[in-house]
């Protein structure tokens, strides 16, 4: 990751976090952000002037069996207390549905982007992938935004998601 070109390391979930925290109005929201992606704190916190440890929130990477992640996301929420959790990418999205229950996150929504193309290379993963993705989506989220209608499309016929969720 080359930090000093963010076209490097900003693809479309970050700038759609960039974008959110930019215009929601702080007399009316509260906004944070946790990532394990470094070089996208550092540039959130040059873009918005947001300061590490009040809004902006290291995470140890995440992984398909981050247990000490669930927890750290866990406390987080905790001390938070969000009213609102929105969660992007496929194991943020997991771990992040199972914190916000654990921590009683009144409402939860996850974004996925490119959802097909989770599921193409290395067929345990993706299999492990599906079931979580079905499993924390089903019994852990209030919504699931689908960015296009193939990626609905998985969502509900590969993943088995509810529709009433996407």
């Amino acid at each position: 990751i080359d930090t000093k070109d963010p076209q490097n390391f900003l693809g479309g979930v970050e700038i759609h976090t960039v974008d959110l925290m930019r215009h929601l109005d702080p007399n009316v929201f509260s906004v944070h952000c946790a990532s394990d992606n470094q070089a996208f704190l550092n540039y959130l916190e040059q873009q918005t002037g947001l300061r590490r440890g009040e809004k902006l929130f290291s995470l140890r990477p995440i992984g398909y069996s981050s247990l000490t992640t669930l927890g750290e996301i866990k406390r987080l929420l905790l001390r938070l207390r969000p009213d609102i959790l929105h969660t992007q990418k496929l194991k943020s999205s997991i771990w992040g549905r199972l914190g916000a229950r654990i921590a009683r996150v009144p409402v939860v929504i996850s974004t996925l982007h490119g959802a097909p193309s989770f599921w193409k290379k290395h067929p345990v993963k993706d299999m492990v992938s599906r079931v979580a993705n079905a499993v924390t989506t089903n019994w852990c989220s209030d919504a699931s935004i689908a960015l296009s209608t193939l990626e609905r499309e998985y969502l509900i016929q590969r993943d088995r998601v509810r529709p009433s969720l996407v």
